[in-house]
């Protein structure tokens, strides 16, 4: 799993391992230098996710624990992260399986830790205290917030894409793939909200959520592992068990397809465009990340 700071400068990665590294990138992209290692989770970091507007890192693990990372001494008001000096601020305890995803809510107020029995809780990323818990009653693979904010779309291992509303906590939409008993295995939104990006199988599947059905899919060559929206919505990037990324144009109707790179040699487990679709980043499990300029 991976992010990447808003101006392009810094880049996280979580490993098997169970460490997170901080490295920064050259301008071109071409460079990446180890800062800081960061260690808490005692396995696998599945999901992490930068909250620059408050100095804050979250992430999550298998280990059944989620972290809030800031500076040392700093307020959570700060506008800076200072990412050579992040410290475990808060530990997030309230789950009893494994957190597979932790996304930040579009305030940057809240993050939302979710497991894998379908359990998630909010917490204040400003004091580390949880708010509320509940539970999509399915077994989840990954989630992901809408930018309104108001509801988390929940990747489910039957193949169905749950639309959860925050304020009546309930399933506000259930969106197939149409194929059951295949995982979903990562949701993206587009930045306007009418889309969603989800894989399973060998393929990615497109929503329209104002009409709530798949408007076109792709198919990959191998099981698709992950899948992530630039900010700006006009590109889509896909990934496969076996390394390869196909890239998207997300303006044409249907959406074109761009290029496959395939020069990782295992799964890829993370991928994110960096500012202004300048670069695609993407982990693999071959334990290499590699930022390609665009």
């Amino acid at each position: 799993c991976i992010d990447i700071s808003q101006g392009g400068s810094h880049i996280i990665s979580g490993g098997i391992d169970g460490q997170l590294k901080v490295a920064r990138l050259s301008q071109d992209y071409t460079k990446a230098n180890v800062i800081s290692t960061l260690s808490f989770h005692n396995k696998r970091v599945n999901d992490l996710a930068l909250v620059e507007r408050k100095g804050l890192l979250v992430s999550c693990s298998s280990d059944k624990t989620a972290v809030i990372w800031g500076s040392e001494g700093e307020t959570v008001s700060t506008s800076t992260l200072d990412y050579e000096n992040l410290k475990a601020r808060h530990v997030i305890k309230e789950h009893s399986k494994s957190v597979i995803s932790c996304p930040v809510h579009p305030s940057q107020d809240y993050v939302a830790t979710i497991s894998s029995d379908g359990m998630w809780a909010m917490t204040d990323l400003a004091v580390g205290e949880t708010a509320f818990t509940s539970s999509a009653g399915a077994t989840t693979q990954c989630a992901a917030f809408h930018p309104d904010g108001l509801l988390v779309g929940l990747g489910c291992s039957d193949g169905i894409v749950r639309i959860w509303d925050f304020f009546q906590d309930a399933a506000a939409a259930d969106l197939s793939i149409g194929k059951k008993g295949v995982s979903v295995t990562s949701l993206s939104f587009s930045n306007n909200g009418y889309y969603l990006a989800a894989t399973g199988a060998e393929k990615v599947f497109l929503f329209d959520l104002r009409k709530q059905k798949v408007f076109n899919t792709f198919d990959l060559a191998a099981s698709a592992t992950s899948c992530c929206f630039d900010n700006s919505g006009f590109y889509l990037a896909a990934g496969d068990e076996k390394g390869a990324i196909t890239t998207y144009y997300a303006k044409s109707k249907p959406f074109k397809k761009l290029a496959t790179i395939h020069e990782q040699a295992d799964a890829i487990t993370g991928l994110k465009f960096g500012p202004n679709a300048s670069c695609l980043a993407a982990a693999s499990l071959d334990r290499t990340l590699t930022v390609y300029s665009i």
